[in-house]
């Protein structure tokens, strides 16, 4: 009987420090899975976001030889601005505003593929949209 006691303590020693282990277990794969999940994308993957970033914004100006891309105008110090500079930071505000960043390269891994779409499916503003339309047709009318 006495042995019985004996193996009995050290199976629940055993099972006290398996139970342990466990715990700590799952607190290593949740302190992994957060450090994953929160960890910023590394500069290789916010540098695609970005080329796809300026990809969208040219396509939804007609592209790169389109009028609405290429218009200028001149301020009052003669400094060109360029349209497509607007465009570019509009698309800038809404993915920060979206995601609630600061910079891109805040962006959390665990929002990367969300990020992806977003670039994918984002549209310029109604007014943007009206006045690139206007910038691209033939009879071209210019405003500022």
């Amino acid at each position: 009987t006495e042995q019985l006691i004996n193996v009995s303590e050290l199976q629940t020693i055993t099972l006290k420090k398996v139970d342990t282990l466990e715990q700590w277990v799952l607190q290593a794969q949740n302190d992994i899975k957060n450090i994953k999940d929160n960890s910023y994308l590394h500069p290789a993957i916010i540098n695609l976001i970005t080329k796809k970033r300026r990809k969208r914004v040219v396509n939804c100006m007609g592209g790169k030889n389109s009028r609405a891309y290429q218009f200028t105008t001149k301020d009052d110090n003669g400094k060109n601005h360029r349209f497509s500079s607007e465009v570019f930071r509009e698309m800038e505000l809404d993915f920060k505003a979206n995601f609630d960043l600061n910079s891109y390269a805040e962006l959390p891994k665990a929002k990367k593929e969300e990020a992806l779409i977003y670039i994918e499916t984002w549209e310029p503003c109604t007014n943007t949209k009206m006045k690139i339309k206007t910038l691209n047709q033939d009879n071209l009318t210019l405003f500022g």
